[in-house]
Parts: C-alpha cells; sequence; structure tokens
C-alpha cells in the first residue's frame, strides 16, 4: 500500500513537494488502542500514514488540488484540523483520509516550514497524552508550547504567501 502511494506521490514536482510515508509504530497503535478502548487495529485512521510538505510556492489550495490530481478516489474526506486532543491545537494542517483495498491511511499536508517543529511538536503531544506521571502544570505547559508553536507557523505559512 506505502509503494502504491509513493507511486503516486511522486508524479508531484519534487523541488515543490516533499512526503514521508510510513507504518505507525507498534507502541503508538498500542497506546491508541487502549487509549480509544478500540481492539481492531485496522479500525485506525491512522495504521498507515504519511506527511506531504509543499513549498512557499503553493498556497493549501493549491498543493491540495495538485494532491488530489494524484490519488483521487482514493480520498473520501478532507478535514482542515484545527483540534487535536486535550486542548492541542493543530493550526496548518489539512488532512486526507485516504481508503485504499479496505484500508484506512491518513495523509496530513502541510507547509514545510512545519517540517523543522515536527519533532519538538510529536514530543509535545505525546508526553501529555501518554505519560500519566506529569503534573497537570506541566501538561498545560507543552500544550502552550505546543499551540504557540503551531500559531507560530500559521502566521509564517500567511507571512511567506502575501
Amino acid at each position: 500500500m506505502i509503494d502504491q502511494v509513493d507511486d503516486k506521490l511522486s508524479q508531484l514536482p519534487s523541488d515543490d513537494f516533499q512526503y514521508e510515508l510510513a507504518f505507525k509504530p507498534l507502541d503508538s497503535v498500542q497506546n491508541k488502542l487502549q487509549d480509544r478502548h478500540e481492539d481492531d487495529l485496522t479500525q485506525l485512521s491512522d495504521l498507515v500514514r504519511g506527511r506531504v510538505f509543499f513549498s512557499q510556492d503553493y498556497t493549501f489550495e493549491q498543493a491540495i488540488d495538485k494532491i488530489k490530481d494524484c490519488l483521487g478516489d482514493w480520498i473520501k474526506h478532507t478535514e482542515n484540523k484545527k483540534d487535536k486532543h486535550d486542548g492541542f491545537r493543530y493550526f496548518g494542517v489539512v488532512h486526507l483520509d485516504l481508503c485504499i483495498d479496505g484500508i484506512n491511511f491518513e495523509l496530513q499536508v502541510m507547509p514545510v516550514e512545519h517540517k523543522t517543529f515536527l519533532p519538538i511538536l510529536h514530543y509535545c503531544y505525546e508526553y501529555h497524552r501518554y505519560n500519566s506521571e506529569s503534573s497537570n502544570s506541566e501538561k498545560d505547559r507543552l500544550r502552550f508550547l505546543n499551540n504557540d508553536i503551531y500559531k507560530m507557523l500559521e502566521k509564517l505559512y500567511h507571512q511567506l504567501r502575501q
């Protein structure tokens, strides 16, 4: 399945689009199944997932149109994702929910400016969500940091594309 998506996305202009595709790591699958009281991992929207980063030469609308040209009928739903979980904001990310041969595939689309910040954003979110040992004030600080970085990235997106 990843090969199928890779083949289609390879049609995007490589100077303006970067992408990464992967299976969700096992520990993350287990955490999410437990969190949702779910036994069937095929019900996860992001068992197979990826990200597409687009350059400053594109707006969201233009990038999404290019991706839709590549993926066509596989796209079942498009969502401008603003909220994640527990007050975490997700500014400047559009989710494309794909279904390929009955398997869900989540594709996040975002400006290339997000790429550098994703490790710290992911850490904030995962630590907050799955570390029951941390205090409420520590969780609050992580949420505020996450949300402030996303706000800054959204502002940068608009400045660069004016």
